[in-house]
């Protein structure tokens, strides 16, 4: 469709196109940070800098990795099925991932810098919802 014309959908996938390059760059920068820097990322957490540490955040930079790649290549979709399915898979990962990070700083295994990581994580849980209420209309 020439770019002239403007459909009842097009202000949602701007709006998506936007929130896939955020996820993209925020993820991107995480991944790379938690593979190149471990034991830094380990040491400002409070968590135990050692060989299962080092190897636990490489895999969990690999799998960002995989959520960066994925919102890649769905930035320019117009399947709101698609949105949709990352959006939840968004909301799985990223809700578990804060409930666990607030539960290690509660339970002491994380220092408070710990808040920083279940703050971004709950702050993509709402952006998660955000997107699926405006998709949940269309």
């Amino acid at each position: 469709r020439p770019r002239s014309s403007v459909g009842p959908m097009d202000g949602f996938f701007r709006m998506w196109r936007v929130v896939a390059l955020v996820q993209v760059v925020l993820t991107g920068a995480l991944a790379g940070a938690t593979l190149g820097l471990p034991p830094l990322l380990l040491a400002l957490f409070g968590l135990e800098v050692d060989g299962t540490g080092v190897l636990l955040m490489r895999a969990f930079g690999a799998s960002l990795l995989f959520v960066a790649a994925a919102h890649w290549g769905a930035r320019d979709t117009r399947s709101v099925h698609l949105v949709r399915t990352l959006c939840v898979a968004n909301l799985l990962e990223d809700g578990t991932l804060a409930v666990l990070a607030t539960l290690a700083v509660l339970g002491g295994t994380m220092k408070a810098t710990g808040w920083l990581l279940a703050g971004t994580f709950a702050a993509e849980v709402l952006l998660a919802l955000y997107v699926l209420l405006r998709a949940r209309r269309r």
